[in-house]
């Protein structure tokens, strides 16, 4: 099919997908150094936490930067004239984009799923502030839904970005669009749980307010 070609030009150039290993190589070794330095110390819940936000995030911001990329430069460079007056359909050229996209970022996701998973097996038990232990699997267990929500998401937003965008700055734009509003509740949750261990049981009739 046309737009196998598409596809095609998006993941001719693998070097972004090299690098991306090439990122979780370092990362993975830097974590076995850390656990073999600090022993015991180091394989608590708030290591597996710093480590898995920083993978998530990470990975995001690259999807949110590799996204528009494409449609970014082609449009500056006058390829994307080109290529919209060929037979094939805008819903082809989306769908080749978003499978280089797929191809780039699904199985460094899956590594990432795994680690989380690895995380929420060894914290299994742990309290998450002073939750008792309730609220941590189910942390896990959202976090590694939303991964790949958020991953497909931003895809698509991202092309849509490189499709409009009039300036260069398109991975913050991309990242926000996706990433700032479903952060806006656990970002509140967090502040009534302070809140809860700092002012008494009006906080505690406020958060279940909220839930």
């Amino acid at each position: 099919m046309l737009f196998r070609s598409f596809y095609w030009l998006g993941s001719r150039d693998d070097r972004p997908h090299r690098r991306l290993w090439a990122v979780l190589g370092v990362v993975g070794l830097l974590f076995l150094g850390a656990a073999l330095t600090f022993g015991r110390n180091f394989w608590d819940v708030g290591t597996f936490v710093i480590v898995s936000v920083v993978l998530h995030e990470g990975i995001k911001l690259w999807i949110a930067s590799e996204a528009p990329r494409r449609f970014f430069d082609d449009r500056r460079s006058g390829a994307m004239e080109l290529y919209l007056t060929s037979d094939v359909s805008p819903e082809g050229i989306f769908r080749g984009h978003y499978r280089a996209l797929r191809w780039q970022f699904l199985m460094p996701i899956v590594v990432i799923l795994a680690a989380d998973a690895c995380f929420a097996v060894s914290s299994a038990g742990e309290p998450l502030l002073h939750d008792n232990g309730r609220t941590l699997p189910l942390w896990w267990l959202s976090r590694m839904l939303f991964l790949p929500l958020d991953g497909a998401a931003l895809a698509w937003t991202g092309l849509w970005v490189g499709m409009t965008s009039r300036s260069g700055w398109t991975t913050l734009p991309t990242y926000l669009r996706v990433v700032t509003v479903p952060y806006l509740y656990p970002l509140a949750w967090v502040g009534l749980e302070v809140a809860g261990m700092l002012g008494g049981s009006s906080f505690e009739h406020l958060k279940a307010m909220w839930v």
